[in-house]
């Protein structure tokens, strides 16, 4: 919560919120919903970025915990889906 405080969060803060709200809110993105962000989560991938180390590391290795893997598996490339981790 500290990091909320301060005025800048940053991507890694961003992916980390992110991560919690899909863990609580997956169950109710639409396929439309959950395509996109397989574009974006794809799109991130690409090249080494720090986009790409937020995503990998503050939402994608932590899908399976969360419980959230099944729902995106379907609309992220195999890249994507091998940074998921079990």
């Amino acid at each position: 919560m500290a990091e909320i405080e301060t005025e800048y969060v940053g991507l890694h803060g961003v992916m980390r919120h992110f991560t919690e709200y899909f863990g609580a809110l997956a169950h109710t993105f639409t396929k439309d919903q959950l395509a996109a962000l397989g574009r974006f989560l794809d799109q991130a991938m690409v090249q080494d970025s720090k986009l790409e180390n937020a995503v990998s590391t503050c939402f994608l290795e932590h899908v399976h915990q969360i419980e959230c893997a099944r729902h995106l598996m379907p609309f992220v490339s195999q890249k994507t889906k091998e940074r998921m981790r079990a």
